[in-house]
């Protein structure tokens, strides 16, 4: 159903400038979407948030799809976008130094809100070395969809024809902007509110 709905797409629509691959829950859709891929022009920027656990650190995906990112999506992909907890259950997975180079990507942005602090450092590595820090300022609440909206604003940028060093920082301050108007539908987890720029 969902390399249906995807071919469905793109038989009707011009190649899209960039492809955001986010949460992926088994091995069945991780193929869906290597197929998928396997549709798209090979120069298209594909950015993968490789979502493996709820921020209050519950699974959402399968154990076995570390091993499967690893083998068949971050080699594909021109930015990967793990948070630390993710990045670690990868280089594991990997059977490596606790090390970016082991994912064998072009970027990586490491996303560091899940440590502690009042000041949250992302930092942005372009294949072993490291590119850029970003340090902003911590904002108080629990958010849902912050990484996510993170890496579909950074893919928006690319798609617009930035570099991703640009399109990160960018991202980024779309983000906290987002963030710090979030909104609360419930008494739990704020959402972004995402400002159309």
């Amino acid at each position: 159903m969902l390399f249906s709905q995807a071919e469905c797409l793109l038989s009707d629509m011009n190649a899209p400038g960039a492809c955001k691959i986010g949460l992926i829950p088994d091995e069945e859709c991780l193929e869906a979407v290597v197929d998928i891929l396997g549709l798209l022009p090979a120069d298209i920027p594909v950015i993968l948030d490789p979502v493996l656990g709820a921020t209050a650190g519950g699974p959402l995906a399968a154990s076995s799809l570390p091993h499967s990112l690893l083998k068949h999506l971050i080699p594909r992909a021109t930015l990967v976008t793990p948070n630390l907890r993710e990045l670690r259950r990868l280089v594991d997975a990997a059977g490596a130094p606790r090390e970016t180079r082991s994912l064998s990507c072009e970027w990586c942005l490491v996303k560091g809100a899940d440590e502690p602090g009042e000041t949250i450092t992302h930092r942005l590595f372009h294949q072993t070395a490291l590119f850029a820090e970003y340090h902003w300022p911590r904002i108080d609440g629990v958010f849902h969809g912050s990484g996510c909206t993170l890496a579909s604003a950074i893919s928006a940028f690319i798609a617009r024809g930035e570099p991703v060093a640009t399109a990160v920082a960018h991202g980024l301050a779309y983000t906290w902007r987002a963030l710090s108007v979030a909104i609360a539908p419930g008494g739990v987890q704020l959402l972004p509110s995402r400002p159309v720029e």
